[in-house]
């Protein structure tokens, strides 16, 4: 593969193709040579020679609309959200991708965020931060190869650093800021999500002050939220943490933040009263109804409306994809405790869900953000730790994104004598 290798101690970097649409991106977003090729010859070399013959200048856009086509194409029928990794390793192997790519998806350090969501969920979602940061990275590098004129302000940092009302040394592992969130709070609600930096580029304005709140918003599916889209944000920090965590681990170029939202418990209090506001927790039976009926994507009952539109609903998160409720399940009593995501001291995870629409303003004038960044010595120690506390009792499964890391062929022959890899 040609291009210009970017070198950076401890990590190997990918090396960066030199042209944004060609058979070096389609490997440098993890498809492997035989796949690049087949999609190449397949999908992209018709619409690059229509392109040049009649530009439109949305050539990226085809690009990577046909990128996802070939991944459903070629992924659907095997698409798992199963816990069990010998199905994921067969979707990947379908999609084509590679192996280093197939071993960031399936590093078990972060299978508790993976089974979150479907195999083609996270295929699609690596491939587009991956191009995403290439995008970003070509940008920045044009930028900052035109001369400024005299009095112009310089522009090029701005392609990829994000505005935000945080100190420097503020970041999302460092000393004060972890003891400052391990001291509870009797005024305020303190709520976490992980996401990459560039999702949130617009969230503040040039003066850090709180412009585009709604860069934190997420769309359906959601089991509080039916159809709508609504604002998720983890009591749990370490849920966050893993969040951020796992799209670093899947895509080397892409800077992550954990995104801290503050809140006065009087301003919650008194903007969601009664019926506006809802909670719901693991074991009650409405949670399981909610779950089974909302994430299964089946008419909700009249008794359960009052949960589906509330403005806040505080709920136990869930634990698996919306396709666990779709795919044989047909009774309530299907739901179990392995439906809830627990956070790492085993405890139930909690999630607060802000309606979108009301929750805009609210959020834009009561709360209180910080973006705070992972670094890349954060995000290493991260893992350490993080392997050390989940896979003690599993060796050589490192969590560092470098060639010859998490090894996914023999974590397959391994797979049936270690809880936790197959079950």
């Amino acid at each position: 593969m040609s291009g210009t290798a970017i070198t950076s101690s401890p990590q190997q970097l990918p090396v960066l193709p030199k042209d944004l649409v060609s058979i070096d991106t389609l490997e440098y977003l993890g498809f492997d040579e035989e796949t690049a090729e087949f999609i190449w010859a397949d999908r992209i070399k018709e619409l690059v020679r229509a392109h040049a013959t009649k530009p439109d200048g949305n050539l990226s856009t085809a690009f990577m609309s046909q990128v996802v086509e070939h991944v459903y194409d070629f992924g659907h029928v095997s698409n798992t959200c199963d816990d069990n990794l010998r199905l994921w390793h067969q979707c990947l192997n379908h999609c084509g991708l590679d192996r280093q790519t197939k071993a960031a998806i399936l590093d078990p350090v972060f299978k508790k965020i993976r089974l979150t969501q479907t195999c083609l969920h996270w295929v699609r979602n690596t491939i587009e931060l991956r191009f995403k940061a290439l995008q970003d990275l070509r940008a920045a590098e044009a930028a900052a190869s035109v001369p400024l004129k005299r009095g112009q302000a310089d522009e090029s940092a701005s392609t990829d650093a994000v505005p935000c009302p945080s100190q420097p040394e503020e970041t999302a592992m460092s000393e004060a800021v972890l003891r400052a969130s391990q001291s509870p709070s009797d005024t305020t609600v303190t709520l976490y999500k992980g996401v990459d930096r560039a999702s949130v580029r617009h969230l503040f304005d040039d003066r850090r002050d709180l412009s585009r709140i709604s860069a934190l918003a997420t769309f359906p599916p959601g089991n509080a939220r039916g159809s709508s889209s609504a604002y998720y944000l983890y009591v749990d920090r370490d849920i966050a943490e893993q969040q951020a965590c796992y799209i670093r681990r899947r895509s080397s170029l892409t800077p992550v933040v954990l995104v801290q939202v503050r809140i006065q418990k009087s301003a919650l209090e008194a903007a969601y009263e009664g019926p506006q506001r809802q909670e719901l927790y693991w074991p009650s039976e409405d949670w399981k109804r909610l779950a089974f009926y909302c994430r299964g994507n089946r008419p909700v009952p009249p008794d359960l409306a009052k949960y589906m539109e509330a403005r806040l609903s505080i709920v136990t998160a869930v634990a698996k994809a919306d396709r666990a409720f779709t795919r044989n399940m047909n009774r309530l009593d299907q739901i179990t405790e392995t439906m809830v995501l627990k956070n790492k001291h085993g405890k139930d995870a909690i999630q607060y869900c802000f309606r979108r629409r009301d929750a805009d303003y609210f959020l834009t004038q009561h709360a209180e953000l910080k973006m705070l960044p992972f670094t890349e010595d954060e995000f290493q120690a991260w893992c350490v730790d993080a392997r050390e506390e989940e896979l003690k009792d599993i060796p050589e499964l490192p969590c560092r994104v470098v060639s010859g890391g998490f090894n996914v062929d023999a974590a397959m022959e391994n797979a049936d004598e270690h809880d936790g890899l197959v079950v």
